[in-house]
């Protein structure tokens, strides 16, 4: 999402009160990936890299996750993980699949560690959703959110 563009950015569903398909959900987080370049420009070689699932770790690749995921409320105005939040999101948007939300909330609980991680950028954010994209690509596949290349 930028869960399938960032897992595409993530096969996470960070919107709204209703179910959505994978395709709304790529399509959502593709309007702020776009809306947050203009605040962080990120090459297109970066672009590339997120497609693969490899994380460029240049502060503009770092920041311009951040912005995408405060856009998508999962990280918050201090710069933190909102488990609470993300979780409310994920429920919604598989309210028709309670193996999706099972699976969903084991991925968005085991990454809640990177609130207990140290970063050097505070409020801003951008080490925080480094580790949390790093974390949601490695568990991702564990709970049933296989990663393939994007288109």
């Amino acid at each position: 999402m930028i869960f399938r563009f960032l897992l595409c950015f993530c096969l996470i569903g960070f919107y709204g009160s209703q179910a959505r398909t994978f395709e709304e959900i790529k399509s959502l987080f593709m309007k702020q990936g776009v809306d947050c370049i203009q605040e962080h420009p990120i090459s297109t070689s970066d672009m590339l890299l997120f497609q693969q699932h490899r994380i460029p770790e240049n502060s503009d690749s770092k920041c311009w996750m951040a912005c995408v995921f405060k856009k998508t409320n999962m990280i918050d105005g201090k710069g933190m993980y909102d488990v609470q939040t993300s979780l409310s999101m994920f429920e919604n948007d598989h309210e028709d699949d309670p193996a999706k939300q099972e699976s969903s909330k084991k991925l968005l609980e085991t990454c809640k560690l990177v609130n207990d991680e140290t970063v050097g950028d505070g409020e801003k954010g951008c080490e925080r959703s480094l580790l949390l994209y790093k974390c949601f690509m490695e568990h991702a596949p564990k709970v049933g959110f296989p990663l393939s290349p994007l288109a």
